[in-house]
């Protein structure tokens, strides 16, 4: 019996605030594909390390969430990886992300700018206080 989300692709830019949404889809057996930015995520330096050696590959909390998805290193900032997102979101039905509105502006990922790009694309955006108003980000 296939997997319930089998059918499903998802892109995911987010940070381990962000990372058991797509974890959660991949246990339900989406294709998820994780984009790091070039430094690679923060969290690989999270303690604690599987076997007390600190490694980008050993960092428990970020293998825990990141557990079943794939990964791309994408930046953002380049045209050509720009390009590369975007083929990226082209064939995925899913785009989970956390940047906060300042930064989804930065990357060309508020809303209705993807949207417009992607209009097949479910974009789920997550930030600690919502997209706007006072406490946004």
């Amino acid at each position: 019996m296939p997997a319930p989300l089998a059918h499903l692709r998802v892109v995911e830019v987010v940070d381990l605030r962000g990372a058991l949404a797509g974890r959660i889809l991949a246990d339900l057996g989406a294709d998820v594909i994780k984009v790091e930015p070039l430094c690679l995520d923060a969290g690989r330096l999270r303690p604690p390390f599987a076997g007390d050696v600190a490694a980008l590959d050993r960092s428990l909390p970020f293998l825990f969430r990141n557990a079943g998805k794939r990964g791309a290193v994408i930046d953002l900032h380049d045209a050509g990886g720009w390009r590369r997102f975007c083929d990226l979101c082209a064939h995925a039905d899913i785009l989970i992300e956390n940047l906060g509105p300042d930064e989804e502006r930065a990357h060309g990922l508020a809303p209705a700018e993807v949207g417009e790009r992607h209009p097949h694309l479910v974009h789920v955006a997550l930030a600690d206080f919502g997209l706007s108003g006072p406490r946004a980000g």
